[in-house]
């Protein structure tokens, strides 16, 4: 099984032309970056805050 980024590896390197590049693998980065943010975005958002600050 491929990864997202694998996949999004062989795009690009599939893209016939500049043209290729901005109106499909743009958007799907903008997608796995999003993907990316808002996983660590919910990690941050559940965890308890005095776990994070414990010296």
């Amino acid at each position: 099984m491929k990864s997202s980024l694998e996949r999004l590896f062989e795009a690009i390197n599939q893209a016939h032309s500049e043209h290729d590049l901005r109106s499909q693998i743009v958007p799907k980065i903008s997608e796995y970056v999003a993907k990316i943010v808002k996983l660590k975005t919910t990690f941050w958002q559940k965890r308890n805050i005095s776990d994070v600050l414990t010296i």
